[in-house]
């Protein structure tokens, strides 16, 4: 499969995952500040769904892999967003503060970003004010961390 192939099948699951999503925090859901799960039943039946980050970017990882995107491609990645003010006023700035989960396609000369915060497709370069890893002496943020479908492993996210 081309990289061509792969971004628009990519493009095709994130837009359908985009379309069903109704944006709610795990913790006015499901109690707890972190739930993830995928909801790709729901998405397969054109059917709405409620989660935050973690549930879409779970949502689109198990779609890329049901789209036939080479699974050795597919990863759910974390990532810091830029600081920002939310609707109520509350300021964002803390690198914790600013944890969010994407998933994330690696073509063969770049790497995509399916992002509930946007409706398309981005390449990871033209995200610029996100930080997807820190400097090897920064201890006190360990969860810098991504899962690939192929090898089902957790490793250090090393984009730069």
């Amino acid at each position: 499969m081309d990289d061509d192939e792969i971004r628009s099948k990519a493009e095709d699951v994130h837009a359908t995952v985009y379309d069903l999503l109704n944006y709610v925090y795990d913790q006015e859901q499901f109690g707890m500040p972190d739930d993830w799960r995928d909801h790709w039943d729901e998405v397969r039946g054109n059917k709405q769904f409620r989660d935050d980050c973690d549930g879409n970017a779970w949502t689109n990882f198990v779609g890329c892999c049901e789209a036939g995107i080479p699974l050795e491609a597919i990863n759910v990645t974390t990532v810091a967003v830029e600081p920002f003010t939310d609707g109520t006023g509350r300021k964002y700035e803390t690198i914790a503060e600013r944890y969010h989960l994407v998933c994330t396609v690696d073509l063969s000369d770049r790497t995509i970003v399916l992002d509930n915060r946007y409706e398309r497709v981005w390449d990871i370069a033209d995200i610029p004010d996100y930080v997807w890893s820190l400097p090897e002496d920064d201890s006190k943020h360990t969860w810098f961390i991504s899962f690939n479908a192929a090898s089902k492993e957790w490793t250090v996210t090393t984009y730069d």
